[in-house]
C-alpha cells in the first residue's frame, strides 16, 4: 500500500546520513525534497536499523571502559532501554529540539573508531554520525538495536497499516531476519519492527553478527527488546503550531503538521477530512477532490542554497504557478480535469515547496478560498517547541 511504500522511502532517507539502507516503507524524501521518503515494506527491517546505527554513534567520545548505561536509570527521552548488564547504550544529540533522541544498545563494547569524537552530555554518551565501526566489525555474536521515534506531530496521528498499534513489550517477528538489502554486510542481518506505541510511531531495528542467528541469540536480543519503553504521547491537538509553522485553520478545511525521521516538516489542509495518512500521491484526497475542492501541501525543503526566490507573506498562488507537474517528485501528475499548482520560495531564512491543487479548474471564489487558507499560514524560526 502507499502508506508502506511511503514510510519505507522516508526511513532510508535517514538511513543515508552515512551509508544508506532501507527504511520503512512511509517516511524519506521525495527525490529532490525534504528527508522524506524511500524504501519498502521488507526494508523496514534494514533501513531501521542501519538508519539508526548511522545516524549517531561515531561521536561516542568518553566512553571509558565502554560499559556504561549513562544516566542512573538510563533514560535519556521518551524511548530507549532499560538498563541491563552487559549491554552499553547510546544515545543521538537531535540537531533540533522538536525530536527526541534515538537510542541505541548493543552486548559488545563499541568499535574505539565509533568512540572517539563523540562527547558526554549529562552523563550520557552522545553521538552524531554512526557506528560505522562497530557495525562493520560486529562479531557474531554480538547484537546492535536502535530505537527511534519517526514521527513526531502534535495533530492526531492518521491510520496506518505500516505502524499498527501494539503494546509493550515489543515481540522478534517470526519471520527470519533479513540478510540483503542497500548497504548490507555480509555474514550479518536484521530484524525490524514498526508499530504504533502509546501514540507514538516507533520504529526498532536489531542487527546480528550473524546470517542465522542461534536461538540463545535471538531470545538474548528478545529480552533486551521486552527492556524497551516508551512514554505515552501528549494528547493530541488540533492546532497548527510546530517546527516554526502556525496557522488558525480556516472553517471548511482540514489540516495536520508533522515530520519524519527528523526531516524537515509537512503543512498538509484539505476541504476533505485528511482521514488516512499521505500515501502516494503527495497530494492527500487526490483521488477524492470534488469540482469545489482544494488540497494544499507546504513541505520544507533541507537542501542547502537552493537560491528560491524571496518571499514576503502572506502565501498566495498566482497563475504562473499553474504546473503539470510531480508533487514532491511522487511519479505521478495531476489527473484529467484537475489543476495543480506549485510554488518554491524562500522566507524567514528557510526554503518551501507549495502545492495545491484543485478538483477542477477553478472559480474565483474556489481560487480566493486556497488563498485565504494560505494566508492564514506564518513562518518562524524552525527551531521553536520542544517534542517530548
Amino acid at each position: 500500500m502507499a502508506d508502506r511504500s511511503l514510510l519505507k522511502e522516508r526511513l532510508q532517507r535517514a538511513a543515508q546520513v552515512t551509508a544508506p539502507a532501507r527504511r520503512l516503507d512511509d517516511v524519506v524524501r521525495r527525490a529532490r525534497v525534504l528527508r522524506w521518503r524511500r524504501a519498502g515494506a521488507t526494508a523496514l527491517v534494514a533501513g531501521v536499523v542501519t538508519a539508526a546505527f548511522v545516524a549517531s554513534l561515531s561521536a561516542l567520545g568518553g566512553l571509558g571502559a565502554n560499559h556504561g548505561r549513562g544516566t542512573a536509570d538510563g533514560r535519556v527521552g521518551a524511548i530507549g532501554f532499560d538498563q541491563a548488564e552487559g549491554w552499553n547504550m547510546a544515545a543521538s544529540d537531535p540537531g533540533s529540539p522538536e525530536w527526541p533522541p534515538t537510542i541505541w544498545v548493543t552486548n559488545v563494547p563499541f568499535a574505539e573508531a565509533d568512540v572517539r569524537g563523540g562527547h558526554m552530555e549529562d552523563g550520557v554518551l552522545r553521538l552524531e554520525i554512526g557506528p560505522e565501526a562497530t557495525t562493520a566489525h560486529l562479531p557474531t555474536d554480538g547484537i546492535l538495536i536502535s530505537a527511534q521515534i519517526v514521527y513526531v506531530s502534535r495533530n492526531p496521528l492518521p491510520p496506518s497499516d505500516t505502524f499498527a498499534p501494539a503494546v509493550l513489550p515489543l515481540r522478534l517477528p517470526d519471520s527470519p531476519p533479513e540478510t540483503s538489502w542497500e548497504g548490507s554486510i555480509q555474514g550479518q542481518s536484521v530484524h525490524s519492527v514498526g508499530a504504533t506505541v502509546n501514540g507514538r510511531r516507533v520504529v526498532v531495528g536489531i542487527r546480528y553478527g550473524s546470517e542465522q542467528p542461534a536461538q540463545a541469540m535471538l531470545s538474548e536480543a528478545q529480552a533486551e527488546l521486552g527492556r524497551l519503553f516508551v512514554d505515552p504521547a501528549p494528547p493530541a491537538i488540533d492546532d497548527i503550531d510546530q517546527f516554526g509553522l502556525s496557522m488558525a485553520v480556516p472553517d471548511g478545511w482540514d489540516g495536520r503538521l508533522f515530520a519524519w525521521t527528523s526531516g524537515p516538516p509537512t503543512l498538509e489542509l484539505s476541504t476533505l477530512p485528511l482521514e488516512g495518512p499521505s500515501g502516494d500521491p503527495a497530494i492527500p484526497n487526490r483521488g477524492r477532490l470534488g469540482t469545489q475542492d482544494v488540497s494544499i501541501v507546504l513541505a520544507e525543503n533541507d537542501t542547502i542554497d537552493l537560491g528560491f526566490p524571496s518571499t514576503t507573506l502572506p502565501l498566495s498562488i498566482r497563475e504562473q504557478d499553474r504546473c503539470d507537474c510531480e508533487v514532491l517528485d511522487d511519479g505521478s501528475i495531476p489527473p484529467d480535469g484537475h489543476a495543480l499548482y506549485h510554488r518554491s520560495f524562500e522566507t524567514m531564512g528557510r526554503s518551501f515547496d507549495l502545492y495545491v491543487e484543485f478538483g477542477s479548474s477553478p472559480s474565483s471564489a474556489v481560487w480566493d478560498h486556497a488563498n485565504q487558507a494560505l494566508a492564514a499560514i506564518e513562518v518562524g524560526s524552525a527551531s521553536v517547541g520542544a517534542v517530548a
